[in-house]
C-alpha cells in the first residue's frame, strides 16, 4: 500500500485526506475492508451489536414507533452503512418478525451499504436463506439481492 500511494502522489500530486482514506480502505488489492472479516475476537475491533442483541431490539422497536407517529406508510426502507456482518440489521428485523402484526400491510426493504465483498458474503450468510447474484450494471451499486 506504502508503494501504491507513494506511486499515486509521485504521478499526480499530493492527495487528499479524502483519497487516501479510500485508499487504504477500500483499494482492491490492498483495503483494509475489502477481503477480511476485522470485527471480532480473531479481529481488530468490535461493535456493541456484536456483544449484546439488545441494541439492535431496542432499535427495532423505536423504528416501528416512529413509523406509527409519521403515519403508518405502505413502505419502510431500513438503511445500514457499513453494516459488518449484518449482526445489527438482523437483531432489528428480529423485532420486525415479532411484531410481525402490526407491520403487516407495510413493504419493508433493507439496503445494506458495503465496500467489503467478504463482509457482503457474511451479510448474506446472517440475513439470508439464499442469495440471488444480479447481473454487474454499470450504473447500478447493486450486486447482490438477499431474499427471506
Amino acid at each position: 500500500m506504502l508503494r501504491h500511494l507513494m506511486y499515486k502522489i509521485k504521478s499526480t500530486g499530493p492527495i487528499t485526506v479524502a483519497e487516501y482514506m479510500k485508499e487504504v480502505l477500500t483499494n482492491p488489492a490492498k483495503g483494509y475492508y475489502v477481503y477480511r472479516d476485522m470485527l471480532g475476537e480473531k479481529g481488530d475491533f468490535i461493535t456493541s451489536p456484536e456483544i449484546s442483541q439488545i441494541f439492535g431490539e431496542l432499535l427495532g422497536i423505536w423504528f416501528i414507533s416512529e413509523w406509527m407517529a409519521t403515519g403508518k406508510s405502505t413502505a419502510f426502507q431500513l438503511v445500514e452503512l457499513g453494516p459488518g456482518r449484518g449482526t445489527l440489521v438482523g437483531d432489528i428485523l428480529r423485532v420486525f418478525t415479532q411484531l410481525g402484526s402490526v407491520l403487516k400491510n407495510c413493504d419493508i426493504s433493507v439496503h445494506l451499504v458495503e465496500v467489503s465483498q467478504k463482509l457482503s458474503e457474511i451479510q448474506a450468510l446472517t440475513l439470508t436463506k439464499e442469495k440471488v447474484p444480479l447481473e454487474r450494471n454499470a450504473g447500478s451499486p447493486v450486486y447482490m439481492k438477499g431474499v427471506t
